[in-house]
């Protein structure tokens, strides 16, 4: 037992074994070691690595999250304004389905919107009744924002009014129902860049510890 105690103390780090390894043999010398007091090694030398690796890793993702959060911070806030256009159409619901779709896709083809510009999101089921597409446009001024939505909804109207002329689409219908809002308060990514911050951080002082633990280890 008292071998099997000094193989589990060359588990604690180095600077403990520096430190107190001399001590902790005579200790083991002198005791009559039991299967508890064997696992209790195990459990404080595993504890204390854990602790050791992990400081590092931690104190960077902190860090991270902080640099992250002042980052969002200090960038320009942002207003989204959004809206909410109907959309209808006649037939079985697998055709209306089909034709919803189509008609969605022919209509911000028409327009040729920047996807980084304007979010188009469709709630609901076509199958099911209202289907409703939100129109959102963000800008650094909630005015800005709310008549860049009112002109991206027009627009998409226009568009789909323009496709069914085509013949392209046929039995569906945009309707405004609610009209572009006037932001309240800007938006801001701080918990997301603070998030990213600290995945960075805990990710890159990951690598120092395991940059560092192999370099000892080669030596």
């Amino acid at each position: 037992m008292k071998r099997l105690l000094r193989v589990a103390s060359r588990l604690y780090p180095r600077a403990w074994r520096v430190r107190y390894g001399e001590e902790f043999d005579a200790l083991i010398d002198e005791m009559r070691p039991r299967w508890r007091d064997l696992v209790n090694t195990l459990v404080g030398a595993l504890i204390m690595q854990i602790s050791r690796l992990a400081l590092l890793p931690v104190a960077t993702a902190i860090i991270g999250a902080v640099v992250g959060a002042a980052i969002s911070l200090g960038m320009p806030p942002v207003y989204a304004s959004s809206s909410w256009v109907l959309v209808q159409s006649a037939g079985t619901s697998v055709e209306g389905d089909q034709r919803i779709r189509s008609a969605i896709d022919a209509a911000l083809q028409e327009t040729a919107f920047d996807k980084k510009a304007i979010a188009v999101r469709l709630h609901g089921e076509p199958d099911l009744a209202p289907v409703l597409l939100e129109v959102s446009v963000s800008a650094d001024s909630a005015r800005a924002a709310q008549q860049a939505t009112e002109r991206a909804m027009g627009k998409i109207i226009e568009a789909n009014l323009i496709v069914a002329n085509r013949g392209q689409t046929s039995g569906v219908q945009f309707r405004a129902v609610q009209p572009a809002n006037l932001p309240q308060s800007s938006e801001r990514d701080t918990a997301r860049n603070s998030a990213i911050g600290g995945g960075l951080g805990f990710l890159a002082g990951a690598a120092i510890v395991c940059g560092s633990h192999r370099r000892r280890s080669t030596t």
